[in-house]
């Protein structure tokens, strides 16, 4: 996530791109030497900015693999447009003008995003990340969790602030969630004797 907002101080986007692109080879190539056999989830909802690193490591922490985050900000460069792709003035305002943001009315392309990636990925569950205030986010969660009940994903809810004082409510509550995933996961493994 950090790095992802790392391209606003870029001097050179060309070069920023291209360490990205080797970033994520070396990334991808130790992801696959250890399959760690955890539930992944997506992360959606209000984006998680540095410093606050308490959601994903919250996630991390109760046996759960955030397998990709999902909103406003990264959903232009998975779709391989934005700077990740190109240099190119209009790929800036494609990534600016892309309809993922909870801001517009009509946001569709998060949503085809969302179960492309969803079905792509093998997704085991979602975990949606209400930031305190960010009503908006709330409010797209009704149509979310519609696509989900279809899909037969789990959601899981995940309000909080940029404070501390909640991480370990956050805590019970995601071990629970996980525990979920891990009975569906084991449920769908298991064969009738």
């Amino acid at each position: 996530m950090f790095i992802l907002g790392s391209y606003y101080c870029a001097e050179n986007l060309l070069e920023w791109s291209r360490r990205l692109e080797c970033l994520t080879a070396r990334l991808r190539k130790e992801k696959a030497a250890g399959k760690s056999g955890k539930s992944k989830v997506l992360l959606l909802g209000s984006p998680v900015y540095f410093p606050n690193f308490k959601v994903p490591f919250l996630i991390e922490e109760t046996g759960v693999e955030v397998c990709l985050q999902a909103d406003y900000t990264t959903l232009p460069l998975q779709n391989g447009c934005g700077l990740a792709r190109t240099q190119k003035a209009d790929s800036i305002a494609d990534f600016f003008t892309s309809d993922a943001s909870p801001a517009y009315v009509k946001n569709d392309s998060l949503y085809e995003q969302i179960v492309k990636l969803i079905s792509e990925k093998g997704i085991d569950g979602i975990v949606y990340h209400v930031l305190k205030g960010q009503i908006e986010y709330d409010f797209e969660l009704g149509r979310f969790e519609k696509i989900f009940e279809g899909m037969d994903i789990p959601v899981f809810r995940l309000e909080t602030d940029y404070n501390y004082q909640d991480v370990e409510q956050l805590r019970i509550r995601l071990e629970a969630f996980s525990e979920v995933l891990d009975q569906r996961k084991y449920g769908k493994g298991a064969a009738a004797i």
